[in-house]
């Protein structure tokens, strides 16, 4: 059976819109991936700086604490030395006014 040249025009009609209704969806899917891909490319960018960024900010801690260290360290020598001289000039003071007071 043939069919009718209308018949025919509807049918290539409506292959025509599957065809293109098929590349509109296919097309539709592939900008989602695309989006999908790119997210989650940012997420790891993100996440990668946000590693590099608390690695930088552990490095610059332990720096500070290890200065502060330093810096209590050094202090407590210097008060120790303070100390140590002044008791030293206290041990003199003592000594020269026995001295005196012996004469």
């Amino acid at each position: 059976m043939t069919s009718s040249p209308a018949e025919q025009l509807r049918e290539a009609t409506d292959a025509a819109f599957d065809s293109v209704a098929k590349a509109v969806e296919a097309k539709y899917h592939q900008r989602e991936e695309q989006k999908t891909k790119q997210y989650q490319q940012e997420r790891e960018e993100w996440e990668r700086r946000m590693a590099e960024t608390r690695r930088k900010f552990e490095t610059e801690r332990q720096k500070f604490e290890q200065n502060m260290r330093m810096k209590r360290e050094q202090q407590t020598e210097e008060l120790a030395q303070m100390e140590q001289q002044m008791d030293e000039q206290r041990q003199k003071h003592c000594r020269e006014k026995r001295e005196q007071q012996q004469r």
